[in-house]
């Protein structure tokens, strides 16, 4: 997983984009997603994959 940036939500809450190798898409992927702290961890709460959306508009 490559992370570039993170935008902060709230105190305990940021926002990722970030690229992805994910066992049931062929090659990387991109992916938005949010995270909320826990005792000193980041456990997701959210995601979306933007690369499946941009093909799905693509076709439009």
């Amino acid at each position: 997983m490559i992370v570039n940036r993170c935008i902060q939500i709230t105190d305990q809450e940021i926002a990722c984009p970030f690229s992805a190798q994910l066992k049931w898409i062929n090659g990387a992927t991109r992916i938005e997603a949010a995270f909320q702290g826990q005792g000193g961890d980041w456990k997701m709460i959210a995601a979306k994959n933007r690369q499946l959306l941009s093909r799905l508009l693509r076709q439009f």
